[in-house]
């Protein structure tokens, strides 16, 4: 049987797709998006007790989010073996992807599943949303590169979490060119460095972990 190859519908991006299976999902390299259907696991987190000879009706969320206003997108519905699951699937994807959120989505994203091909610890990426998050509310690198931004804020993120890592070790690790880290962390560092000297700026991004 043929495979389908997955593209990515915002970039056109073929190539550098990533599979995450740890959350869940394909994700494209290049802006963060997700692709195609879900990877699920059809069976829930529980014991269903249910009549047997009826279908599951069973549906299993992850923990919310803080980082994000909502918990839409962290409440998977099983796309099933009929035409109604399909849909309902694929209509809870595309509303949770709308709104002011999708951006915060995508970076969350593409900083999940770097971080896991990279093996660095969850600590790290849960420190780089929360920087990514600084970075698109203060709207500090509109001009740069949207993985450049991605990788400064893992960059930044390692060193908060005492495990400093070179822009050069960033660049092997993330696959993003070294310039591009550079420039975006240029751009966004003098944020950080004041919401560290201002006691106000660090009481509105209080880490929620």
């Amino acid at each position: 049987m043929k495979l389908q190859k997955l593209v990515c519908k915002d970039c056109n991006e073929s190539v550098n797709i990533i599979e995450d299976w740890k959350n869940g999902y394909y994700v494209c390299g290049s802006c963060g998006c997700t692709i195609g259907n879900r990877i699920i696991d059809e069976g829930s987190e529980w014991r269903n007790f249910s009549d047997s000879n009826a279908p599951d009706q069973s549906r299993v969320g992850s923990a919310i989010n803080p980082l994000l206003d909502t918990g839409t997108y962290d409440t998977i519905i099983s796309a099933g073996k009929g035409t109604l699951g399909v849909n309902l699937s694929k209509t809870q994807m595309r509303s949770a992807m709308r709104g002011p959120e999708q951006a915060l989505i995508n970076g969350f994203n593409l900083i999940t599943a770097l971080c896991d091909r990279a093996n660095i610890t969850k600590t790290i990426a849960d420190r780089a949303k929360y920087n990514f998050k600084i970075v698109e509310t203060k709207k500090v690198a509109k001009s740069k590169s949207h993985k450049g931004t991605i990788a400064a804020c893992i960059y930044i993120a390692c060193r908060q979490e005492n495990c400093t890592r070179t822009f050069k070790e960033i660049s092997v690790l993330t696959g993003v060119p070294r310039k591009d880290i550079g420039r975006a962390y240029k751009a966004i560092e003098p944020t950080f460095r004041k919401i560290r000297s201002c006691p106000s700026e660090r009481h509105c991004f209080t880490i929620l972990f």
